[in-house]
């Protein structure tokens, strides 16, 4: 069988939408490379959120209610999985600071000091947008 795995042709209509929505605008993508797939839209925010590993392991341990040896393997494998699907799909690195305007730390910044920064952001591009040019 020549082509395309089942797999790649999934990712690339997810892919698809993705830009489909991020063009039309108001809209927030979390995962699934949205980073890479909207990186030529001058509009678009790119966001990365991190945060120290206890903390994350606390935070799987209680939402999927799993003992700390389970959710430190499943943290681990959903890191792995998340790396790995960039790098294939979209031959970057998830951990480049580069594909991102803003990497917070969510262990030190707030959510909520986080979303006043970023409205704060949208609200500067939103003002100093240039209209597009057709030709």
């Amino acid at each position: 069988f020549v082509g395309r795995s089942e797999q790649y042709e999934l990712q690339k209509k997810i892919a698809g939408v993705i830009g489909l929505l991020a063009a039309l605008g108001k809209v927030v993508i979390i995962g699934r490379g949205a980073s890479c797939v909207t990186q030529g839209l001058p509009q678009g925010i790119h966001v990365r959120l991190v945060a120290p590993e206890r903390a994350r392991l606390q935070n799987v341990m209680a939402e999927l209610e799993m003992r700390e040896e389970e959710a430190l393997e499943h943290m681990r494998q959903q890191d792995e999985d998340r790396e790995r699907m960039v790098r294939d799909y979209y031959s970057k690195d998830i951990n480049d600071p580069l594909l991102y305007d803003v990497v917070w730390n969510i262990g030190t910044v707030s959510i909520s000091e986080i979303a006043q920064i970023l409205v704060g952001m949208i609200t500067r591009k939103l003002h100093t947008r240039k209209p597009a040019i057709i030709t």
